[in-house]
């Protein structure tokens, strides 16, 4: 019998929150937990129980990437070291290719796309991820052997992109999802007849990221998708840097005098043509309709995080002052808005209806009526409520004393004589209704009696 492994009492508080208490309900309570630890002396271990996506059910990995991004806004460094170590674990995982840790490599992936849905990882290492599945390794990372009757690879990127691939419907990330579709196409060709449930796999995946998509029929084909996605983007990287470099030399041009702004605007023009000339090796003219078009494309095909990195030179930073503390005024101020809005609110009818549960039958005394109950208690007049609550799951009641001068007091009186007014006058019509029955029926009696005449049991009438 396997001896159980000892830890730590700290260590196995960890995996109990993580692997057994972690859930969608008590997820706030294991971060609050997580965070009272030792942190520059437990992150370690942290990260390795989180990596161990193996230990809770697939569907909730999600949590795990939930539980990470509450905890990054109190520890910085987490998400670097638990990206740098479940990239590696799946470098070498995948160098490996082991059949019984192939679960563990799929939930790791999962956890990868869950942490982008919760902006603990960025684009680039999704894409770095897709493309490292569809290579067979290179210097950096070493060889990475790819059978071509083996469809492991394949599915990793169907998770991957089903994960967090539908937010890459827009702008740069967009292009490159399309140069990496175009890229696995052709990879699908150098695999052996793929399984059917495969072939479903793939095309739920391109039907979730892109529902238009026509898939390649022949290698060929697939080659022509390539050439055509790395031509475009090659090309809006190309119109980018030239606009980014118009943009830049506008900004140097704007720091000089403003006497010379009509010079420094025509030689700016032939700069963006001297650009656009290099950049896309064609012999088109530099006029300012081209560098609008080609700001508008630099805007399309970079991403937010390439222009912060070239604006460098212009940063600002905001700072905010701790807040002070409330004085007396501002209570008073405070309290006197609060009164305004309730007033308010009264008096355009904009109130809000309250939950009026009736107390059950079997708990309403013989004595007790529609009208409230006055009682003298040193010498105030005080209104006897019944609260109904609950005690070991049964319905209990209790009675509390409210002043005559509040306003539940005002609303139970009001309600009791509505209340009362409402069955008087149901009352009134249902016995002036009654009346109009029981005199017309006397009155058909009487005319029938007239024409005819009463008769008895024997048929005759009495005269």
């Amino acid at each position: 019998r396997a001896k159980c492994k000892e830890r730590p009492p700290v260590h196995d508080y960890i995996r109990h929150l993580i692997f057994t208490k972690l859930n969608k309900t008590n997820l706030d309570f294991v971060k609050k937990q997580l965070r009272k630890l030792d942190w520059p002396l437990h992150e370690t271990y942290v990260v390795k129980s989180i990596l161990k996506v193996q230990k809770i059910k697939y569907n909730q990995v999600y949590l795990l990437a939930s539980l990470t991004s509450g905890l990054v806004r109190y520890h910085s460094t987490l998400p670097i070291h638990l990206t740098d170590d479940l990239l590696s674990e799946v470098r070498q995982l995948l160098h490996a290719n082991e059949f019984a840790k192939q679960q563990r490599l799929l939930g790791l992936v999962k956890l990868l796309g869950e942490l982008y849905n919760d902006l603990v990882v960025d684009s680039p290492i999704i894409f770095d991820m897709l493309y490292t599945f569809i290579s067979t390794g290179n210097e950096r990372v070493g060889a990475m052997p790819d059978a071509p009757s083996d469809f492991l690879r394949v599915r990793l990127v169907c998770t991957l992109l089903d994960t967090c691939g539908h937010y890459f419907d827009r702008g740069s990330t967009k292009k490159k999802l399309d140069t990496f579709i175009a890229h696995f196409q052709r990879y699908l060709f150098g695999k052996e007849s793929m399984p059917m449930e495969m072939d479903f796999a793939v095309s739920d995946m391109l039907d979730l990221i892109n529902p238009s998509f026509q898939r390649a029929d022949t290698c060929e084909a697939a080659d022509a998708f390539v050439a055509l996605a790395e031509g475009e983007h090659k090309g809006s990287k190309a119109r980018g840097l030239a606009a980014l470099q118009v943009h830049k030399q506008g900004l140097n041009v704007g720091e000089e005098s403003d006497d010379d702004d009509d010079d420094n605007r025509a030689s700016r023009d032939q700069r963006v043509g001297s650009d656009d000339e290099g950049a896309s090796g064609g012999g088109r003219g530099a006029d300012d309709a081209d560098a609008r078009l080609l700001s508008e494309e630099a805007a399309d095909s970079f991403d937010y995080r390439d222009e912060h990195v070239e604006e460098d030179e212009a940063v600002v930073v905001h700072w905010k002052p701790k807040a002070a503390e409330p004085s007396a005024d501002d209570d008073l101020f405070d309290a006197e808005f609060q009164k305004m809005l309730i007033d308010n609110r009264g008096a355009t009818g904009a109130r809000r209806t309250q939950l009026e549960v009736e107390i059950p039958l079997a708990l309403q005394a013989e004595s007790d009526n529609s009208v409230p109950k006055l009682v003298e208690r040193g010498g105030e007049t005080k209104v006897m409520f019944k609260l109904l609550t609950k005690k070991n799951h049964k319905a209990t009641t209790k009675e509390i004393e409210v002043p005559l001068e509040t306003t539940i007091a005002h609303a139970s009186f009001d309600r009791s004589n509505a209340e009362a007014h409402e069955k008087d006058e149901v009352k009134r019509k249902v016995l002036g209704y009654q009346a109009q029955v029981d005199g017309g029926t006397l009155l058909n009696q009487y005319q029938q009696a007239y024409r005819g005449g009463f008769r008895g049991r024997g048929g005759y009438s009495r005269s």
